[in-house]
């Protein structure tokens, strides 16, 4: 059941009595798409010190109390939103939608624990300062969007996260974490009446205030072929083809996801022809990103360096017979029924459940689309 209370915040529940446990997500829009150059990764930091402190308890109180009722509580943020995840048992529900009011509109971004933040996503991003693919993906984004904020990486970067202050946290807190920007999603061994209750006395008691969430950045089309490299001191290169994608809720979006499951499937023609009949690539593949503004379909291969020039020029070929010829009808229902797969793995687990519900509402495909998900594909 989904309702919108009189503040603007937008509730959905579902009841799964398969387990005596749920899971509740506090969802706001948000992410790098509202980050600049100057606040890159303040998205991140934020949601990670929404779990560091609020006016009754401290970082370790908090944590001391999720791990008393046996859950799970985590953060994230992403390209177009920001949030937390708590998992626990269905008889301990009332507190945990408790803690996650309390977390939502009494966190104080402690100075000292802003600090520590910074240090720990400073440390992450220096650590992947070594891994090709996070290397090669930020170099690819950001060649591939020149100016729109999707060309910035959800944790940052190593220049500006040591910059950022807890002032520019609690002007950030104060903007996005609002009702009208607010998906929360409680899924699990529920009863729905009381917990729509809860949610109306906590949720529904907060303020109503309007967010300026822009409804499209613009971005300039890619007209020409853009070419970017790196050195690293690796024996092995990366290529990476990046390709503007598709919106959340565009029509086209699923023909996107099965396209890009043809190209990066083992029984593919790319995987067979790169890899199996010329040897030259141990891993390969392609993923659709889509975005509230369109993303990015990116198709990438790791090879010896002496060979980044045959791979290219045979995924060249590949993706030009793609689209000369299309693809067989084998490989498309092949493509299909992995991708059913997976999401029928994904719904086995109501964190999972609850988190793909809520940002499938925030971003407006809608609190039902993954029950229409298998249709759209097929």
């Amino acid at each position: 059941t989904r309702a919108v209370l009189s503040n603007g915040a937008t509730t959905v529940i579902g009841v799964d009595r398969t387990l005596p446990i749920a899971a509740m997500v506090v969802a706001f829009r948000g992410g790098v798409r509202v980050e600049t150059d100057p606040t890159q990764g303040l998205s991140n930091l934020v949601a990670q010190l929404l779990t560091k402190g609020t006016t009754h308890r401290s970082a370790l109180e908090i944590a001391q109390h999720v791990e008393s009722l046996g859950g799970i509580l985590e953060p994230f943020s992403g390209r177009d939103g920001f949030g937390l995840v708590l998992q626990l048992l269905a008889p301990d529900l009332s507190e945990g939608l408790a803690l996650m009011h309390e977390l939502v509109t009494q966190s104080t971004f402690p100075e000292a624990e802003v600090a520590i933040q910074r240090r720990l996503i400073a440390q992450e991003l220096k650590a992947q300062e070594d891994e090709i693919f996070e290397v090669s993906g930020r170099l690819l984004r950001r060649t591939l969007f020149e100016h729109h904020p999707y060309r910035f990486h959800p944790l940052g970067d190593r220049q500006t996260v040591p910059t950022l202050t807890r002032a520019q946290v609690l002007e950030f807190a104060k903007e996005w974490i609002v009702p009208s920007n607010a998906v929360i999603t409680v899924v699990g061994d529920v009863q729905q009446s009381q917990v729509a209750q809860a949610l109306q006395r906590s949720v529904g008691a907060m303020p109503a205030r309007e967010v300026a969430w822009p409804s499209r950045l613009p971005e300039e089309a890619v007209d020409d072929i853009r070419r970017a490299s790196q050195t690293m001191d690796r024996e092995q290169a990366l290529i990476m083809l990046g390709f503007r994608g598709g919106q959340y809720a565009q029509a086209d979006r699923y023909a996107l996801d099965v396209m890009t499951a043809v190209l990066s499937g083992m029984a593919g023609r790319l995987f067979q022809a790169v890899r199996e009949e010329h040897g030259l690539s141990y891993t390969l593949g392609a993923v659709h990103v889509p975005g509230w503004d369109p993303g990015y379909l990116l198709i990438y291969a790791a090879t010896r360096p002496s060979e980044q020039t045959k791979v290219l020029e045979v995924m060249e070929q590949q993706l030009a017979r793609a689209v000369a010829e299309g693809f067989t009808e084998e490989e498309v229902d092949q493509a299909k029924r992995y991708l059913i797969g997976l999401h029928r793995m994904d719904l086995q687990h109501v964190m999972g459940v609850a988190k793909r519900i809520a940002l499938d509402e925030l971003y407006g495909l809608g609190y039902e689309a993954l029950t229409s998900y298998e249709t759209k594909i097929n």
